[in-house]
């Protein structure tokens, strides 16, 4: 287990939800490659630049599993000419009791309604809105990549006294400049390139109302 689960999702409820719209069921890609009984599918996305991704997390198999967003990334799910940013999970662990958590365990044939504080991962694509709607990647970060991001992060709330409201904007600065000097293919790059590695880093943190900073 790495330290970014600490960060990676906000649990709003941690009992079993209804059918809400949204995108189809898809595995959940596991970090160290073992099958897992844990499907995911994306509600909503609420934001800017940053923002929360609305996620119901089921368990088709037999015994209660283990969720943690380490690595998980979001793809917007239409092609355009300038496709929206793709956003990275990363943000504070909080159950419902306010309790930080590890892991989240999906119980068997049960669904879990989960909000993950995401970061956009592309300086040079135009910023993703509440109307974006956005597909999991099929699989999950690199690890370096991951381990880069996830360090900064940890870093960044600590010196903030864990104030993650205060820390939205450092974290994503951070994240921008770990994605500049590590250019990784992803999935849903551009036809003409892999990413932001020749594109100047972004002037600003843009605040979407309602998005970046609410971490209650």
């Amino acid at each position: 287990m790495t330290r970014m689960t600490t960060w990676a999702v906000m649990v709003c409820l941690a009992l079993p939800t209804a059918a809400t719209a949204g995108t189809r069921f898809v595995p959940l890609p596991r970090a160290d490659g073992e099958a897992s009984a844990l499907e995911l599918r994306v509600v909503r996305y609420t934001g800017g630049v940053s923002g929360k991704m609305i996620v119901d997390v089921r368990n088709v198999g037999s015994e209660p599993e283990g969720f943690s967003a380490t690595g998980l990334y979001f793809v917007p799910d239409k092609a355009a000419e300038q496709p929206p940013q793709r956003e990275g999970a990363a943000g504070p662990f909080v159950a419902r009791s306010g309790r930080r958590m590890t892991t989240v365990a999906v119980g068997s044939k049960t669904t879990t309604r989960l909000h993950l504080q995401v970061f956009c991962l592309d300086y040079d694509r135009p910023s993703p809105t509440g109307r974006t709607s956005f597909k999991l990647a099929g699989r999950r970060l690199p690890s370096q990549l991951t381990a880069l991001i996830e360090s900064g992060a940890e870093t960044i709330l600590r010196r903030r006294a864990g104030q993650v409201g205060v820390a939205t904007a450092a974290i994503q600065s951070h994240v921008w400049s770990v994605r500049k000097l590590h250019v990784v293919q992803l999935e849903g790059e551009q036809p003409h390139g892999i990413g932001p590695a020749s594109q100047p880093a972004h002037p600003f943190v843009r605040q979407a109302p309602g998005g970046d900073v609410d971490w209650r």
